[in-house]
């Protein structure tokens, strides 16, 4: 199993995750938005998922990745069902 990035984002940062961000033009690739404390990054021209982290509070303040996957099949990056079939290893 890959190790998990072990930066603390801070409770502002936290907040700011959460509101998500969807792209605005062609050029950006990415969408980001929250369920819980899930973090999702899906491609913003398929609407494919790539990416889940979950997050979890740290003692004293701020947040963590506590977990993560990634879509490593990449027939599945053409259609919109996204599988979780391995562990992120870098953010």
């Amino acid at each position: 199993m890959s190790e998990l990035p072990q930066q603390i984002w801070s409770d502002e940062d936290w907040e700011r995750i959460q509101r998500g961000y969807a792209s605005r033009d062609m050029d950006e690739k990415w969408d980001v938005f929250t369920e819980g404390e899930v973090v999702f990054l899906h491609r913003s021209w398929t609407g494919n998922g790539v990416f889940a982290a979950t997050f979890a509070p740290v003692d004293g303040g701020g947040w963590r990745i506590a977990s993560a996957v990634v879509e490593r099949e990449p027939s599945a990056m053409e259609t919109q069902t996204m599988s979780t079939t391995a562990s992120c290893s870098s953010w």
